[in-house]
């Protein structure tokens, strides 16, 4: 099978050729956001850039007596959007339908899905996975997009991208890059600009010698999206990949999919397209401490402990990483395809115990 990575650099971003198009990628395409202690002003900022007339799905691990009022300001700041789903992670009937559905390890001593990036994912791509119509495209945004209007240039990416692809059988999957991630530092006010985020300068350089040693070849692959947080998937592919907890998940899912591509007797062989879009624009995102990046750089590096094939690639290589930056790989926890659960789901109980529209926004 064809493991295909491209980089994508735009000449020009919008195109009024593709005003048509526009309008049907943006009705069948779903809009993640990932939010955990994010302020509701910034999380407001973030919807007010997302197209009014597309599903919008809000996970959040907020405090739960603040949901209420996180859901009462969506209701009120967002009127014309008439599809928005606001799920707290830990609700119970989630994390029941999960557990029911053989995803224990998801759930925690109390019962409920346990915090983490990855698990917010997974719950999100749950419920656009039971929405009416279907969809055929999801993308996963973070809350904390402090600059947001740069999701309109994401959309528009994305749906360039997934419309020229729509024929073809395959998994695809689009991650954004930036030229520059600034940083503005406490100290001196002075605004640095860094090609990449701390954690994906460690992670991509692993990722790029194990994509060396599977393809055999000479070319140079450069990836640099290894911890993207702003990316999209076509739902077959998003329902086929597996998901892991926390920090870990952009990495682990990236290893899937290459892993997806190899010859297996455990599963089936795809063909993937992986694009990287170099984005122009700026990403300010919070700045997270230095405790913070070495959590999510060694999530991040357990995930390779899931593919012992490609752990035999590159084992010299993460071991020699490790002992160089005193880290400690945290091999993340891993939650089945979606695929998996909806076509067990769809036998038994035929969607009649689990609606989606419980989560929907009501409009004041």
């Amino acid at each position: 099978m064809v493991l295909t990575i491209e980089t994508i650099h735009f000449q020009y971003l919008y195109d009024i050729n593709m005003l048509n198009t526009y309008g049907q990628f943006l009705s069948r395409t779903a809009f993640a956001i990932l939010h955990k202690s994010e302020p509701v002003d910034v999380l407001l900022r973030v919807l007010w850039f997302l197209p009014a007339d597309a599903v919008i799905i809000v996970v959040t691990n907020c405090h739960l007596e603040q949901l209420d009022f996180f859901h009462s300001m969506i209701s009120e700041q967002t009127e014309n959007c008439h599809r928005i789903y606001l799920v707290h992670q830990k609700n119970p009937q989630i994390a029941l339908f999960l557990s029911r559905n053989g995803v224990d390890n998801i759930i925690g001593i109390d019962n409920l899905v346990i915090d983490g990036k990855g698990e917010g994912m997974y719950i999100a791509t749950l419920i656009a996975s039971f929405l009416k119509p279907s969809i055929d495209w999801i993308v996963y945004f973070d809350a904390d997009n402090f600059v947001p209007s740069s999701l309109l240039e994401y959309t528009i990416t994305f749906c360039r991208l997934f419309t020229s692809q729509m024929h073809r059988q395959l998994l695809h999957n689009i991650r954004v890059c930036w030229y520059s991630k600034p940083i503005l530092e406490d100290d001196t006010n002075k605004i640095l600009f860094r090609n990449m985020g701390r954690c994906s300068q460690v992670i991509a350089s692993l990722i790029n010698k194990l994509l060396h040693s599977l393809t055999k070849s000479d070319i140079n692959h450069v990836i640099v999206s290894s911890n993207s947080g702003e990316q999209a998937f076509t739902v077959k592919t998003a329902q086929t990949v597996r998901f892991a907890s926390g920090y870990a998940v952009e990495t682990f899912q990236m290893l899937d999919l290459f892993d997806l591509t190899q010859p297996s007797t455990i599963h089936d062989q795809y063909n993937l397209l992986l694009q990287q879009y170099q984005s122009p624009s700026p990403h300010f995102h919070d700045k997270k401490d230095d405790r913070h990046i070495k959590q999510m750089i060694e999530e991040s590096l357990g995930s390779f402990c899931h593919f012992p094939n490609f752990m035999t690639l590159i084992k010299n290589d993460l071991d020699h990483l490790c002992q160089e930056q005193a880290l400690e790989p945290r091999v993340p926890k891993v939650y089945p395809p979606l695929k998996d659960i909806l076509v067990q789901f769809e036998k038994v109980h035929h969607h009649s115990l689990f609606s989606v529209e419980m989560y929907r926004v009501q409009k004041k």
